[in-house]
């Protein structure tokens, strides 16, 4: 019996430490209001550049896939982290499906000096997004002019 009580309590420990180590998520609805409000939001995205020149959020910072792997992702995570640090605000982390390569990307931004209260994924990627979940303001599509893309962190 007492060793039961002891499993129960280790496994609830340890539940508890992995959802307390998992990152808040945060819906397109969400970024949504975030945008209409005027918050300060921060949205780096993790595509492959073929689909980020196909649909992406206005303003959002192209990082690339693998940031981990691939030494140029790395650059550019590295770039928007200092302008992150340097502006604050919240920021999003955005994916094909909000999925592995988005919580890889939050830790090694909050290892690297922000605030993990202030990261976020989207949940369910950019592929949530595209099906009819936000509005327009939010929503992923072209955005042919790539100045606007970088010229929202200065």
């Amino acid at each position: 019996m007492h060793r039961a009580v002891l499993l129960t309590i280790f496994w609830l420990l340890a539940a508890t430490s992995a959802l307390a180590s998992d990152y808040e998520r945060v819906t397109p609805d969400r970024l949504k209001e975030w945008l209409q409000q005027g918050s300060r939001v921060l949205i780096v995205d993790l595509q492959p550049n073929d689909e980020f020149q196909e649909r992406h959020f206005k303003g959002s910072a192209w990082v690339g896939p693998d940031p981990d792997k691939d030494r140029n992702s790395s650059a550019r995570l590295a770039q928007f982290r200092k302008k992150a640090i340097r502006l604050q605000g919240k920021v999003v982390i955005v994916s094909r499906d909000g999925g592995d390569d988005a919580h890889q990307a939050a830790m090694r931004l909050s290892r690297r000096g922000i605030d993990r209260k202030r990261i976020f994924i989207l949940d369910g990627g950019i592929d949530s997004a595209g099906q009819g979940q936000g509005c327009d303001c939010c929503r992923p599509g072209k955005d042919n002019n790539r100045k606007n893309v970088t010229q929202a962190f200065p």
